[in-house]
């Protein structure tokens, strides 16, 4: 099906294509569907939902080598800095590695 504004994209390494949910989800929760690149994009190697609440405008994605998914909290933060939440690969997404409230105050779509 066609994807919209709640959707960001990020590609593995192994060319695996990964779909972020971010609202309008059944499960309530943000969520990572992985398209597999040797299934030509066919078919999923991941349905899941993470441990994050739906997420919006104010999150951006980033895929790290070793496949842990990055939640970048831009504003909208209660330290009012710029946050960083680490989804653990290892726990398919359902628990963090890492939250913490970075040095740069809230960002905006400049950034």
């Amino acid at each position: 099906h066609e994807t919209g504004d709640n959707f960001e994209f990020a590609l593995a390494d192994n060319r695996d294509l990964y779909a972020i949910k971010k609202s309008g989800t059944g499960s309530e929760r943000t969520e990572v569907h992985v398209l597999s690149k040797d299934s030509n994009y066919e078919s999923y190697s991941l349905h899941t939902a993470t441990t994050l609440h739906e997420t919006g405008d104010n999150f951006e994605f980033l895929l790290a080598d070793n496949r842990d998914l990055y939640a970048i909290k831009k504003s909208g933060t209660g330290s009012e800095r710029t946050e960083v939440h680490v989804l653990s690969k290892d726990s398919n997404y359902e628990s963090y590695s890492l939250h913490t409230a970075t040095t740069l105050h809230e960002t905006g779509d400049n950034f």
